[in-house]
């Protein structure tokens, strides 16, 4: 567990830094308005992404079958499908999107994006089987060698062209690499299979989840979405730079949590003590882990916000305190998401999902009634904090988890005494510096209250140092 943790930890962390570099890199050399043009190709690519997963990558990982080579080929010609599918459709759809993000005449270039997926769906499944035995590396080591390389590229590639079209290069020389990577670094051959009961049980599986992802998306895209349709590119290029800040370590450690969660908890399954008390321990950990978020955040991120993009982008330093309080909420959600999954209740992602979802409304229209950007951040942290509690309800009432629910009502308290510290900060007339000590404090307290969580951490530590002893 420790070994799989720290190459996990090492390469996502590694290729987190060189993504974020990537985008700190290209914001600096298009300027606001291109990087906020460029910005929307990333986020279509993303929807491309999300309306196409039916989550069959995690199914190789969690189904109990995931081992056997007639079940994987039998997925892999699922995603052979879908991929040529979800093509022809975004390729037909190019024109919308393109009305979609309030640049009608781009409409080839999001009809270019239809390449994504296609090549995307002949990414050798292998390399995810492989985290079923708790091994990460050559899936990390695909994803480092990809990022490396289209940031080696991005340079040359900008002298080259010189405006937002270098993002669109990077989008399908990013998908291709990664691919190549998969095969070339797979153990076993790539084969296609044809098995119909093994495609209604995908179906089955990935449905809810897929119902889900497209609700997820909307909630934590919407935003953008809103801000590319109703504000002009100029404050688009700034949100995207201020939204990138958070949302390329959040999603790293998220990723990071659930590849390492989900066999822990999943294996587990037909022992309902031990699963209990991962699923008490993964819900502990990803609310610790999203308070640190809030705190790091309120006091780092806006010297790290004008460090990174400069001043040409210092109007979304107001933005960024609420944006980190929304983003730790939206990390803690990544346990009980998690937990519903290990547990075969796919079906409580998408109710979660759904309820952020009606936060969503809210924020078109207090846009086109005039609202400010700020608005609509705090309408959507406070939609992240809602939808973590119906996570946490869903959990105790359909897993029928109550023991380890019960052992969160105090953590769950501590947390949002946290995110209020956090968003007090610019409000109160105390020095600053009160406001950090008091945030930190709550958050040593909430670790310490989150029993399982430290428990499973020394349980860890303690039994890797006795086997290296003996």
């Amino acid at each position: 567990m420790v070994r799989s943790t720290l190459v996990l930890l090492g390469g996502r962390t590694s290729e987190a830094l060189l993504r974020f570099l990537r985008n700190v890199l290209l914001a600096r050399l298009l300027g606001v308005e291109d990087y906020g043009i460029a910005g929307t190709f990333v986020l279509a690519a993303s929807m491309v992404e999300v309306v196409s997963d039916l989550a069959l990558e995690r199914m190789v990982v969690q189904d109990r079958e995931g081992n056997n080579p007639r079940f994987v080929s039998a997925i892999q010609t699922l995603v052979v499908i879908r991929s040529i599918l979800i093509a022809g459709i975004v390729y037909l759809c190019g024109d919308l999107l393109a009305l979609l993000f309030g640049f009608p005449e781009l409409g080839w270039a999001y009809q270019l994006l239809a390449v994504v997926p296609l090549i995307r769906g002949f990414f050798h499944l292998d390399i995810m089987r492989e985290q079923r035995g708790m091994r990460f590396g050559r899936q990390v080591l695909a994803e480092f060698l990809t990022v490396l390389g289209t940031l080696l590229l991005l340079w040359p590639l900008a002298a080259w062209i010189g405006d937002f079209r270098v993002i669109l290069w990077i989008i399908c020389i990013d998908a291709g690499v990664r691919t190549v990577f998969s095969h070339v670094l797979a153990s076993e051959r790539f084969r296609l299979g044809w098995d119909i009961p093994i495609f209604k049980r995908a179906i089955l599986f990935g449905a809810p989840l897929l119902a889900a992802n497209i609700l997820m998306f909307l909630n934590t895209q919407g935003d953008r979405i809103i801000i590319a349709n109703q504000f002009s590119a100029f404050e688009l290029g700034v949100f995207t730079a201020a939204f990138t800040l958070f949302m390329t370590p959040v999603s790293t450690g998220a990723n990071i949590m659930r590849q390492l969660f989900l066999p822990l908890i999943a294996r587990e399954r037909d022992n309902p003590v031990l699963f209990e008390r991962r699923c008490s321990e993964t819900l502990q950990a990803n609310l610790v882990l999203g308070c640190a978020v809030m705190i790091g955040g309120a006091l780092i991120g806006e010297p790290a916000f004008l460090l990174a993009f400069g001043q040409e982008f210092a109007a979304g330093l107001p933005w960024i305190v609420p944006l980190c309080v929304m983003f730790g909420a939206r990390f803690a959600s990544v346990g009980p998401v998690v937990v519903a999954v290990a547990g075969g209740r796919t079906i409580n992602v998408t109710i979660r999902n759904a309820v952020r979802m009606a936060f969503v409304p809210v924020a078109l229209g207090i846009a086109v009634s005039g609202g400010t950007i700020l608005a609509l951040i705090y309408i959507a942290a406070a939609g992240e904090v809602v939808a973590y509690g119906v996570g946490i309800a869903l959990v105790r009432y359909r897993l029928a988890l109550r023991k380890a629910t019960n052992r969160m009502w105090l953590p769950a308290a501590l947390a949002i005494a946290i995110a209020s510290v956090v968003l007090s900060a610019r409000m109160l007339p105390f020095d600053y510096w009160w406001i950090q000590v008091t945030a930190t404090g709550l958050l040593v307290f909430l670790f310490a209250s989150c029993v399982d969580f430290w428990t499973w951490m020394y349980r860890g530590a303690s039994t890797r140092l006795k086997k290296k002893l003996a």
